[in-house]
């Protein structure tokens, strides 16, 4: 389903609005800046644009979904900009948590506390042998199994703790299986001397930040739209892979004019089907 057609052009003025007037915005244009900024900051291989606007707009809509795809950002060596795109996305995302190095405890007090869009940056260097941390991270994929038991309080008795929160994880190197699985994975590379980058401000962020306003704006206005959303598959697109790619192509179809296709080309290229 697409917009309206009497939608407002983007970018509306929503600070010239009352509060108490809805707003409505154009989803396929707050995706083309949102992808336009990442291009402009940052050297991404092809479709990685426009999955990046794409999963931006599906954390600020994660009540619709059964299952959360993480984002994951990986090079084979350093200075690749993985850190960049995970400071471009905090300025994007609803309650972003940005570390490079949190404990088992810390993460799943903090999801069940804040519920935070939480990005992890440097993930090679402290997740190699937590398999408690792991397993934590694993088990938010879906909200049926998203949650972790500990002996809690002055009488030790068993509480349950969430872990269903949208993730995006960057590191060097391959990642570890059972994520691997469960994410759509960016592969970083450094850019080209011959490639010209502009660079992230001060402004750019302040920028990124009202993108992510609106990106809020649109999702209060058709969170109930995407919960009944069933996007067609690409062929080849099945089991984990399918439910990674549910909420991305939702959202494109939600989004209307060329994202849908740009949704689709992308998860075929992507998930190794094309």
């Amino acid at each position: 389903m697409s917009d309206s057609a009497d939608v407002i052009p983007f970018p509306a003025q929503l600070e010239a609005e009352r509060p108490s007037e809805p707003v409505p915005v154009g989803a396929a244009q707050l995706l083309d800046e949102i992808s336009s900024a990442f291009r402009r900051h940052l050297s991404l291989p092809n479709h990685a644009p426009e999955v990046i606007a794409l999963w931006v707009v599906f954390a600020h809509t994660f009540d619709a979904w059964q299952a959360s795809p993480r984002l994951l950002f990986t090079s084979p060596v350093p200075q690749c900009g993985k850190s960049t795109a995970l400071t471009m996305i905090r300025s994007l995302t609803p309650r972003a948590r940005l570390a490079s190095n949190m404990t088992a405890p810390v993460v799943f007090r903090l999801i069940q506390q804040e519920r935070p869009t939480l990005l992890i940056d440097e993930a090679d260097t402290f997740l190699g042998g937590k398999n408690d941390l792991r397993g934590i991270l694993n088990s938010g994929h879906t909200p049926a199994g998203a949650f972790v038991w500990r002996c809690d309080g002055p009488e030790h008795e068993p509480r349950s703790y969430s872990t269903w929160t949208p993730l995006v994880i960057a590191g060097i190197g391959a990642i570890w299986p059972a994520m691997h699985t469960r994410a759509i994975e960016i592969k970083m590379r450094r850019r080209r001397l011959d490639e010209y980058i502009e660079p992230l401000t001060s402004a750019s962020l302040a920028d990124l930040d009202r993108l992510g306003q609106i990106a809020s704006r649109w999702a209060r206005d058709n969170v109930e739209a995407l919960r009944a959303a069933a996007p067609a598959m690409p062929v080849g697109i099945i089991n984990r892979a399918r439910d990674n790619w549910h909420p991305l192509l939702a959202l494109a179809d939600q989004a209307g004019g060329r994202w849908p296709e740009l949704a689709r080309n992308a998860a075929m290229a992507l998930s190794g089907s094309s």
